[in-house]
């Protein structure tokens, strides 16, 4: 058979006995008793419940940041749109009493009115600079050279001739709050509702300084002297008391 090419299978016993395999020394094999295996699934389930859970509180904390990083960004948005605006036109209507008083105001966006779309008036517009703008935006400058700016500007002239543009370019210039008030509605039937609704005016500004006040048509407040008798009636009829005396005011001709 061997000359053939022919080999056959040797008989098992003929196979030595250390070709046998043994066992190797030091290892021994445990089955688990059934139990034990009972035990290992239900720690087994209870872990896999626990990590779903975890996975549920997961998603739902990523949720809430997702929220709270929009509400974020909304809340810093809505801070820019406030400190953008600096312009609060507030209209005076009722003194309640010393401490609360019925003010009718509203919120606007900032004034587009610059010095460029009032014309003419070179003279006018670099006065209310010198003596409102610039007293708010260089403080320091006037406090270096000694100089006292003005506490107001008076400005007269004919309606439309641009006063009120005037007064919005230069809050649009600046970010003091703007306070405008009509003059007629100092003028009361009551006495002492006039100069409490003036010294109520006064007191908001200051709580908001640093502020401007435009009095507009504050001519309602007094009538022309004819004589003696009708100046007298007037600052009878129409006395504002109760302010601090300021000096430094400055007339401005609007013509």
């Amino acid at each position: 058979m061997e000359e053939l090419g022919l080999l056959g299978e040797k008989p098992q016993d003929d196979v030595p006995a250390s070709a046998a395999p043994r066992p190797l020394p030091g290892l021994s094999f445990l089955v688990p008793e059934p139990e034990d295996l009972e035990d290992l699934y239900s720690r087994y389930k209870k872990l896999q419940q626990e990590l779903e859970f975890l996975e549920v509180q997961e998603e739902y904390i990523k949720d809430e940041q997702r929220n709270l990083k929009k509400e974020f960004l909304h809340a810093q948005e809505e801070v820019k749109r406030i400190q953008s605006i600096p312009l609060v036109i507030g209209q005076f209507l009722e003194a309640v009493d010393q401490n609360t008083a019925i003010v009718g105001s509203t919120t606007d966006q900032k004034p587009d009115v610059v010095y460029a779309d009032i014309g003419g008036m070179d003279i006018q517009k670099q006065e209310v600079r010198e003596a409102v703008e610039l007293p708010l935006t260089h403080f320091e400058l006037y406090k270096q050279i000694g100089i006292d700016p003005p506490r107001g500007v008076l400005m007269y002239g004919p309606p439309g001739c641009g006063k009120t543009m005037l007064a919005k370019a230069v809050a649009h210039h600046t970010t003091a709050a703007f306070i405008r008030v009509v003059g007629s509605e100092f003028v009361q039937k009551y006495l002492g509702e006039g100069p409490r609704m003036v010294r109520d005016v006064f007191r908001l500004a200051k709580e908001n300084a640093p502020a401007i006040i435009f009095i507009d048509e504050i001519d309602a407040i007094a009538t022309k002297r004819f004589d003696a008798q009708t100046g007298g009636r007037a600052i009878r009829r129409h006395g504002i008391d109760g302010r601090k005396p300021r000096l430094h005011l400055r007339p401005n001709g609007l013509r």
